[in-house]
């Protein structure tokens, strides 16, 4: 495994330095505690905008029909360039 600061590489999972010792002697600290602490449950709230885009039915579903008739018999038009140009302005979010 090479550590992404100091480039330098070393056994996964052995510590190398004292911080990272007393690293590891926290987060087990940490672990013996929360199976102390009660459960909680976590509570999602959506905005405004989000409840009501949810809400709403805004798409054609004549059309969404229409879509997937075309692409069954093979008859849907696909254009391979703007497809290619998609793919590669998808992989150039991800680097």
């Amino acid at each position: 495994m090479t550590d992404a600061i100091s480039k330098f590489t070393r056994q996964a999972g052995v510590p190398n330095s004292t911080a990272d010792k007393a690293s590891q002697s926290k987060v087990s600290a940490g672990r013996s505690d929360q199976s102390k602490a009660s459960t909680s449950t976590d509570e999602v709230i959506l905005s405004k905008a989000a409840e009501s885009a949810m809400k709403s039915n805004d798409f054609d579903s004549t059309k969404v029909d229409e879509i997937k008739r075309q692409i069954s018999e093979g008859k849907y038009p696909l254009d391979s360039k703007v497809i290619a140009k998609n793919f590669v302005a998808l992989e150039s979010m991800i680097d």
